[in-house]
Parts: C-alpha cells; structure tokens; sequence
C-alpha cells in the first residue's frame, strides 16, 4: 500500500504549478486532456485516433506501440489517465480489508502526506476520480471510532 501512495503522490505532484511551469510544450501537452476524450464525453464526433474507436474484432490488428509524436504523446495522456484510475481503485478496494487497511501503522501519515495533497491543482477530472474510487468508499468503510482522524486531516488539505 505504501507504494500506491507514493504513486498517486508523484501523479498529484506532476500537476503542481512550480512542475508543470518547467516542462517543455510537448511534456505539458502529455498532461492536458484529449480533445478525443472531451468530444467523447459531450458526443460530438470527431476523428478519434484509432484506438480510441476499435472494436473487440480488430484489438489482434492494433499495434500498441506509438508511431508518431502525437501518437506518443496520446498514448502517454491516456497512460497518466489509467495509472491515476488504477492507483485510485487499489485504494477504494483496499479500505474493504479492515485489519490491513485500517490497521496499517502508517494510514495516516501516508494519507495526510502522499493521498491528501496537491487538491488545490488537481483538475476536475482527476478529483471526479478520486472522490468515487477512493474518498467514496473510504469513507463508506471506515471503522466509526476513526472519522475523526481522517476526516480532518482531508478536510485541512482540501480547504
């Protein structure tokens, strides 16, 4: 568990100011959301890449390997966006496994340090995520005797 936190510290931070300011355009493109994904989502249609609309059929034709810059740089967004997904979902499904989870000497401190951070740049997307993958179920299976000590230190990061 100790490792999933460092991760999502790490994807957090990536989208800190003072990181994001020293990237070259193509490293901060990798961040920025897909204009495929956006028009998915509002059901405009577009030219997505081809992944974006194969089909069960054609996946043994797809090569997963990125040919061009902008397929790279399409493959890294889309990498970042599954990572953060996953890393969120380990999470959600590990607050299920009262003794492992609640009774981790280190909860709390992992909790304030590495989950509970970097809310005030996280976009909406990516705390959309985190609040139903994570926050939701968190708080669902949380042990009542300790609401206090993870509602605070949420609520002190996220004000």
């Amino acid at each position: 568990m100790v490792n999933v936190f460092k991760l999502v510290r790490i994807l957090h931070s990536v989208y800190e100011p003072a990181f994001k300011s020293s990237l070259n355009p193509v490293q901060a493109a990798v961040l920025e959301v897909d204009i495929h994904i956006i028009n998915a989502e509002l059901g405009i249609a577009s030219t997505a890449p081809q992944h974006f609309k194969m089909s069960a059929n054609d996946a043994s034709k797809y090569d997963p390997l990125p040919k061009t810059g902008e397929q790279h740089v399409t493959y890294l967004k889309q990498w970042f966006l599954n990572t953060r997904q996953i890393c969120y979902e380990i999470l959600g499904y590990e607050t299920n496994l009262v003794d492992q989870f609640w009774g981790e000497k280190s909860l709390f401190e992992g909790l304030t340090q590495q989950i509970f951070v970097c809310f005030d740049c996280m976009e909406l997307r990516h705390l959309i995520l985190f609040l139903k993958h994570f926050l939701q179920p968190m708080y669902v299976n949380c042990p009542p005797d300790l609401y206090p000590s993870i509602g605070g230190p949420f609520k002190r990061n996220i004000a």
